[in-house]
């Protein structure tokens, strides 16, 4: 009659062994999983909110219009008149070598801007600083030699401002006037080679107009070193 009290503890305390075991090793696992997953998450936390930020400020006014700043400053460089001419606003765009700009003189209609190419008319864009000689070049001319000559990548601009002037140098800069209530984008270089000492300092304002919800470009000035 001992036999199966006996018999009863035996099996308990086997039971109670194989729980415990069990135990133990679920909870090491527990902890290698955690400290693994741990892991993971603080290697990709500097990726996923780099990926937030990004994403967040795309919906802003300000991103909005930095993205499309410089996708006209990527079809300059290309010479990409088409896809310049979807970039540009219904009223058309207006370019100035000085940081002054008048809507009104030298408007190129948007649906001439892929045209710039072929437009063998020469314009009088303005007057040389210093001699004051007449600059008198076609629009093709003008946007390669004046306005984006390629010795400047502005995509790589060290400070890029929004409704904000960069740079002071001789030329009157009127553009916060001359924008009338436009939002603008400014790339600034202090200096593109240092033995310069400055002297080559350069800034390209891009000026948007707001239509229907998306920014286009309305106008491009420059201002520069001058003596």
């Amino acid at each position: 009659e001992f036999i199966i009290p006996i018999f009863l503890i035996v099996i308990a305390l086997f039971a109670a062994g194989i729980s415990l075991y069990i135990y133990k090793n679920k909870k090491v696992d527990i902890s290698v999983i955690d400290s693994s997953t741990q892991l993971i998450d603080t290697q990709t936390l500097p990726l996923k909110t780099s990926t937030s930020t990004a994403s967040s400020t795309s919906f802003t006014s300000e991103g909005k219009v930095l993205v499309v700043a410089r996708q006209v400053l990527e079809v300059l460089a290309s010479r990409n008149y088409q896809k310049l001419e979807e970039l540009v606003s219904p009223d058309g765009l207006s370019m100035s070598l000085y940081p002054q700009l008048d809507f009104k003189v030298n408007l190129i209609a948007k649906t001439d801007v892929s045209l710039i190419p072929t437009d063998t008319k020469t314009y009088l864009w303005g007057y040389t600083d210093g001699k004051g000689d007449p600059i008198n070049l076609t629009r093709s001319q003008f946007v390669t030699t004046s306005i984006y000559d390629g010795s400047v990548d502005y995509l790589k601009a060290p400070e890029v401002a929004i409704n904000k002037k960069l740079g002071s140098g001789n030329s009157q800069n009127t553009i916060d006037e001359d924008v009338d209530g436009r939002i603008y984008v400014a790339f600034y270089f202090s200096e593109v080679d240092p033995k310069n000492e400055g002297h080559d300092w350069t800034t390209l304002y891009l000026i948007f107009d707001y239509v229907q919800g998306e920014y286009k470009l309305r106008g491009i000035a420059k201002d520069n070193w001058t003596i």
